[in-house]
């Protein structure tokens, strides 16, 4: 092999990749120009938007405010005693209003490992009226509950 250059070869070289090459010459840069110069249709764009964007979410908070709430759920057991004793209380009635709300995910340690679960809460308040005739009054006994509740989902 020889180290000396073959001017021939050198000339035939230079001229295919000076054909090939030179029209790439300067594209790189005027794509980047192309690309960060300011384009009225997207400026326009972005701002219709950005409003639109705003209004929704001012029409949703709107709406969530005035919105009619549901009510939680309720079940009422009602039963009537006729027992032979006039002093055992009567006329007992259970109201249960309760409601579930899911507070997302979570992770919990569990078995010494850290597992991903579902947070449900249950809230409830359980009320029982009865008529007492001992002292010919009626009562009321409300007790709130809260129940948390932990699903365990899938890992991926």
């Amino acid at each position: 092999m020889s180290d000396e250059i073959d001017p021939q070869l050198d000339d035939l070289l230079s001229g295919h990749l000076a054909a090939q090459l030179d029209p790439q010459r300067g594209r790189a840069l005027r794509a980047f120009e192309a690309e960060v110069a300011p384009r009225p249709a997207r400026v326009w764009l972005r701002a219709a938007s950005i409003g639109l964007l705003f209004m929704t979410s001012a029409a949703l908070a709107l709406w969530s405010m005035h919105a009619p709430r549901a009510a939680p759920n309720r079940v009422v057991h009602k039963t009537t005693t006729t027992a032979p004793d006039r002093t055992a209380p009567r006329d007992v009635e259970q109201l249960v209003a309760w409601q579930a709300s899911d507070e997302g995910f979570e992770s919990v340690l569990l078995q010494d490992r850290l597992m991903p679960v579902r947070k449900v809460r249950r809230e409830a308040v359980e009320t029982t009226q009865w008529f007492d005739p001992a002292s010919n009054a009626t009562m009321r006994l409300t007790v709130p509950v809260e129940q948390v509740i932990l699903v365990q989902e899938d890992r991926y």
